[in-house]
């Protein structure tokens, strides 16, 4: 799990090479599309499809993943980072659970209501959670094996249950945790990790959490005060706290003021609820992660990306006439993401 030259080349692997086969459109709205219920359109779906969730004001409800699938939705805070979307309605789901079989899918651009689970004794890895807006947690109850799974580019608030990220065995390994913005919602929320569970955090920040892991190692991350790191057995290098929470050495910066670091925090202002997190000119983040990278969740190999706008081409303005006589011109603003 040090390795991290090795997990960012899997990281590229898995991003390039696992999006194939058949494509879906799913719109519980009444428009014309292949499904309204996402269930029914993963199960009729063959391993390697690809589900667009398509925007609506009405939950998806529920999802089992139990196949190598890919999901996409059309990301969240719409309304406030403009002109990503056409639409500023996101596309949503109440809970993911996650069950065997479900190797190498991937779930991105959504809000989940409640939280990503899993329970039983499922057994799979290398998934791929990227690009959410996570309310509950993430939670894995098992004893199947489940490892290699990243979780990245997410925001996380923990509002449902206390926790936005829980192991409960030892059967849960190599979590690579990167770019993620753990915020505090209605909750305390905290990271509570089984003393077994291998995981790296990289580039994350925390705001007001409790974390609680062991044997795991984090690099270039940052903790806001008035957050608290119960960690024990942990490796710390280059992240940055607003007390003493991580350990002073290994470029580890303490009691930094958490106002000089970014343009939006602690006062928002005019900034939105994810690029408020953007660094400040002369911020203590920048360029102080290992390799001179900025720590934050703009930092690093895996940026985060504004309302989690997924790696496909999307229609951010539609542009036609309210009356419509003879010949008339519509514009349609197109733009491909990364």
């Amino acid at each position: 799990m040090k390795n991290l030259s090795l997990i960012f080349i899997l990281l590229i692997i898995f991003c390039i090479h696992n999006i194939n086969g058949a494509v879906y459109r799913v719109n519980n709205t009444g428009a014309d599309a292949d499904y309204t219920s996402a269930q029914n359109a993963h199960d009729a779906a063959s391993a390697g499809d690809t589900l667009y969730i398509e925007a609506s004001p009405t939950s998806y409800g529920n999802l089992t993943i139990s196949k190598k699938i890919h999901i996409f939705g059309t990301g969240y805070f719409l309304g406030e980072n403009m002109e990503l979307q056409a639409s500023v309605i996101p596309s949503s789901f109440n809970n993911i659970y996650l069950a065997s079989g479900c190797d190498e899918s991937t779930i991105q651009g959504l809000i989940v209501l409640i939280d990503i689970l899993v329970s039983g004794n499922p057994a799979f890895s290398d998934v791929i959670i990227s690009r959410n807006y996570i309310l509950g947690g993430i939670k894995f109850s098992t004893s199947g094996l489940v490892e290699d799974i990243f979780i990245m580019n997410n925001y996380i608030t923990g509002n449902h249950v206390n926790y936005s990220i829980y192991t409960s065995g030892a059967s849960n390994k190599n979590l690579i945790i990167l770019n993620n913005i753990f915020i505090y919602g209605s909750i305390y929320s905290r990271i509570d990790l089984h003393s077994q569970t291998s995981a790296v955090f990289i580039n994350n920040i925390f705001d007001n959490y409790s974390i609680a892991t062991t044997n795991c190692d984090f690099q270039n991350n940052i903790l806001l005060a008035p957050s608290v790191a119960n960690i024990a057995s942990n490796t710390f290098s280059y992240n940055i706290c607003t007390g003493t929470q991580f350990p002073s050495g290994n470029n580890n910066q303490q009691n930094v003021n958490n106002a000089s670091i970014f343009v939006g925090y602690p006062t928002q202002g005019s900034y939105t609820s994810d690029n408020k997190f953007e660094l400040l000119a002369a911020s203590p983040a920048e360029g102080t992660g290992n390799g001179g990278v900025d720590c934050g969740v703009f930092g690093g190999t895996q940026p985060y990306i504004l309302s989690g706008i997924p790696p496909i081409p999307t229609i951010y303005k539609f542009e036609s006439p309210n009356v419509v006589t003879g010949n008339f011109n519509i514009t349609v603003s197109t733009r491909s993401n990364n």
